[in-house]
């Protein structure tokens, strides 16, 4: 492990690891004495060249080789508690950066950003957090080059949009993004209406996967909290926090 700092956030360089968010959650009270800033959103980074056991939502694996994704996870101390919020600008700055170089990207809810093709909808980029204490440890995946022998189908890459860029650049583009967010973009208004602007969910016919359930519906609004605000056939408003979200036309 190579232990550096950008901007006073320091950076735990891993390269391989069983996965970086567990790490940060294991090893969160050792990481705390090397917060420098106490201003700063983001806390620490945890990132590595490669996870042999990365996870993303409901436990499934997110699958990876050297170099091949930007892998990073975000020490974040919340300023949204209680909400989604947080994740959500995370997000949006991904998005924009990815924006930034060209790449055609939008954000599927709750978390993550996928482009479309001819071939239909394929995944970019993901997002899991988890709670540390009075913490968050997000983790944040970016395909960059495809896996060589995968048989997954429904991902993209950078490298599909002519990207030419390395995990480093990219995980220092997405630092420089965040240290430099204004006071402004900390205001749950102007999160939730760049996150719309962004979404590729709102105004879609959808179909939600929940643990407890499966509706469809109109994807009509975000709330403050983040859930996803959902007319039904039958003029009932709801709001979910979770699920799977299948765009239906």
């Amino acid at each position: 492990m190579i232990k550096r700092t950008f901007a006073d956030i320091p950076i735990y360089d891993f390269d391989e690891i069983d996965s970086t968010n567990k790490y940060g959650l294991e090893n969160l009270n050792a990481i705390k004495s090397d917060f420098l800033s106490e201003s700063t959103w983001v806390k620490a980074v945890v990132t590595a060249r490669q996870q042999t056991d990365g996870k993303g939502r409901r436990d499934r694996q997110w699958v990876s080789e050297p170099d091949s994704s930007l892998l990073a996870s975000f020490i974040i101390e919340p300023k949204f508690f209680g909400t989604m919020l947080d994740t959500t600008l995370l997000i949006t700055c991904v998005n924009k950066i990815l924006n930034g170089l060209d790449v055609p990207s939008k954000i599927k809810w709750p978390n993550d950003v996928t482009v479309d093709s001819a071939e239909g909808t394929k995944k970019l980029s993901g997002v899991l957090t988890q709670i540390a204490g009075d913490y968050l440890v997000i983790g944040v995946g970016i395909n960059i080059k495809n896996i060589e022998h995968s048989e997954i189908t429904n991902v993209a890459c950078l490298n599909d949009f002519e990207v030419q860029i390395d995990r480093d650049e990219l995980l220092k583009i997405m630092l420089n993004e965040i240290v430099n967010l204004k006071d402004s973009d900390y205001v749950f208004e102007n999160v939730l209406e760049k996150y719309k602007s962004m979404s590729s969910t709102l105004g879609r016919q959808v179909r939600i996967e929940s643990m407890n359930e499966t509706i469809e519906g109109k994807a009509i609004d975000i709330a403050i909290t983040g859930s996803l605000v959902i007319e039904m056939p039958d003029g009932r408003v709801v709001e979910l926090s979770e699920g799977d979200v299948i765009h239906l036309r």
